[in-house]
């Protein structure tokens, strides 16, 4: 999740990191906001509540909870070289997940 903080910091955007744990001590040096959840996996609901829409980059069973929870809120999902689920739009490269998920939301 470190090189998505970067990229996004790097656009001059604020980064939030919405933890699994209370300890916020172990935050990368790109996140501003941190929130410590003490939810665990649970905060994958917090994260599908807040935000437009979502990019899932491979991943396993979390990734899947990501995607899950995100949309029955009608948000838009965009994987790159994760699951095939139907609702979510496959793209190819890193260009194509963010160009496509600024169109959508």
């Amino acid at each position: 999740m470190e090189a998505v903080c970067k990229g996004v910091s790097d656009a001059e955007v604020s980064v939030v990191g919405i933890l699994p744990d209370s300890d916020t001590t172990g935050i990368n040096r790109y996140v501003q906001f941190s929130v410590g959840t003490s939810a665990g996996q649970g905060r994958n609901v917090i994260i599908a509540n807040s935000v437009h829409g979502a990019i899932a980059i491979d991943g396993a069973y979390g990734t899947l909870s990501e995607i899950a929870h995100t949309l029955p809120e009608d948000k838009p999902v965009v994987t790159l070289g994760s699951l095939n689920i139907r609702g979510v739009n496959q793209v190819k490269t890193p260009e194509e997940a963010v160009r496509t998920i600024m169109e959508l939301v």
